[in-house]
């Protein structure tokens, strides 16, 4: 189950039956291509690393999150603890949130406030 658990997944859906009016089904793709229609492999590519990308900029970073600049030694490898006291390599909700809207903008196919 995601963050959040069974509890999150139901608000979600019970949202999106209030929003129908809002985002009508012909602005939602139904065949589950979503942004991906063209199947651009490139632009995927692209898209893939930047998430990857930022998910171990997130979990390197996180041992010295809120920490003064150059207080303390160069990163050479993730090492986990800092504020969160996390397991080396696990990210921060910054990551969570990141994917969250990148599953939204596959889902909906559009940017949509309400998803």
């Amino acid at each position: 189950t995601p963050v959040g658990g069974k509890h999150m997944e139901q608000d979600r859906i019970s949202d999106k039956e209030k929003r129908k009016d809002v985002v009508s089904e012909q602005e939602v793709p139904q065949d589950g291509t979503g942004i991906m229609e063209n199947d651009d492999e490139e632009i995927f590519q692209r898209i893939a690393g930047s998430l990857v990308g930022l998910a171990v900029g997130d979990a390197l970073g996180t041992a010295v999150e809120f920490l003064a600049p150059k207080s303390f030694n160069r990163l050479k490898d993730m090492i986990g603890g800092g504020f969160f006291s996390l397991e080396a390599g696990q990210w921060t909700d910054d990551t969570s949130m990141a994917l969250c809207l990148a599953e939204s903008l596959i889902e909906c196919g559009k940017y949509d406030p309400f998803d």
